[in-house]
């Protein structure tokens, strides 16, 4: 295994944009002891507990319902969904959630979705029963899916995702109303995770310049080409294949270790700058997490010792 799947199975970072505060704030769900449920100011990195999940197993690939404030995550093969405001949880009865890749929450239709192989096939998932809907089959010829590679559009209802594991790599296009996909061949290398910015209808990437050096890209969905942003400074390369995104301050937030530790970066796209601060995780594991909006921390509790 190794050392980026280990990690990622260790660690669950959950990152929603907390509506109301005076000043805008991460949300993260750690695997540290008691799964804590953390307010990360991203300025600072200061860090105040709100919540515990109370899951002792690794926690994987996650995301978040801003309506219910639910977190759905899969610990244990077991996809489990935690209420934010009453701090219970609710296994859902979805019987493959082991080979889940990741997970995104499409508000339009109320359900989860991801993809299940082979052959390629997207699918949603009812949050309740844990019922799943094929929504479209690819082509046989369109196999291999990279996990945490993905991004959602929910205004126009459209899924990236990458497929494949040889180069050239290929972004697959998937229209939920449709029902249909074409897939893209990456003029880019390397990279390590997507966030959709609807802003630029674009898809910012994670990835390697023909010389190796690490760099932040815009991708064009329409026919894969990339516009380098930013190369990343040094001492800011990303260490597992993850990321988040705020969409209304258009700051995109990845995860590095550095000498002191964990960080995390943030790249503000607008003005192309990057900066970091700690983040006080106990096991020193990095996450995986998402940035999501419209959520509102509603009460706090004191952090455990």
């Amino acid at each position: 295994m190794s050392m980026s799947s280990r990690v990622a199975s260790a660690l669950l970072l959950t990152l929603v944009l907390a509506a109301g505060a005076s000043a805008q704030s991460l949300v993260v769900v750690s695997a540290d002891a008691g799964a804590p449920v953390m307010r990360v100011h991203p300025e600072t990195g200061a860090t105040r507990t709100i919540a515990f999940a109370g899951a002792p197993e690794p926690l994987q690939v996650g995301t978040l319902d801003p309506s219910s404030r639910r977190v759905f995550f899969v610990r244990d093969a077991t996809l489990t969904a935690f209420d934010l405001d009453r701090h219970t949880q609710q296994r859902i009865p979805y019987p493959y959630a082991a080979g889940l890749p990741w997970l995104v929450w499409d508000e339009s239709s109320q359900r989860l979705l991801s993809v299940a192989d082979w052959p390629i096939r997207v699918i949603s998932i009812d949050p309740h029963s844990g019922d799943s809907t094929t929504l479209l089959t690819l082509d046989t010829n369109d196999s291999g899916i990279l996990w945490g590679k993905q991004a959602f559009d929910p205004a126009g209802r459209r899924l990236f995702f990458m497929i494949g594991n040889n180069i050239p790599e290929r972004l697959a296009v998937v229209d939920l109303t449709t029902r249909q996909y074409q897939t893209v061949v990456l003029t880019g290398t390397g990279h390590w995770f997507l966030r959709y910015d609807p802003t630029s209808a674009r898809i910012l990437t994670y990835g390697n310049s023909k010389s190796c050096k690490p760099e932040i890209r815009a991708i064009d969905p329409a026919n894969g080409q990339e516009e380098v942003l930013a190369p990343v400074p040094p001492g800011l390369d990303a260490t597992i294949n993850t990321s988040a995104y705020d969409e209304q301050a258009r700051r995109l937030f990845y995860v590095t270790f550095a000498d002191a530790g964990l960080r995390i970066v943030t790249f503000d796209v607008e003005t192309r700058t990057f900066s970091s601060v700690p983040f006080p995780s106990r096991t020193g594991n990095l996450p995986v997490f998402e940035f999501l909006q419209r959520a509102k921390i509603a009460r706090e509790t004191r952090p455990r010792d």
